[in-house]
């Protein structure tokens, strides 16, 4: 039982969901807005990275998306789609 207790508590590694990287996002971009990720469809690019996620901005949906990379618990890069 204290295994849970101290892996609730401190979480060891583990990747980002597509929720926890909406967030990021946002937090990333200071913004208000609310993104939705997912995982990208599509032949990737040669030369670019693997994007983990293609986030839109659901509170203003006519903007941009961005590519998100991440590694771990974090964002290691974004680009902006389009």
């Amino acid at each position: 039982m204290t295994g849970g207790v101290v892996a609730g508590l401190h979480p060891w590694g583990g990747s980002l969901g597509p929720i926890e990287a909406a967030n990021l996002l946002k937090k990333r971009l200071r913004t208000g807005d609310r993104y939705d990720c997912r995982e990208p469809s599509g032949i990737p690019v040669p030369g670019e990275p693997a994007w983990d996620y293609a986030c839109n901005d659901l509170t203003h949906p006519e903007r941009q998306g961005y590519l998100v990379k991440t590694s771990g618990k974090r964002i290691t890069a974004v680009q902006p789609t389009g």
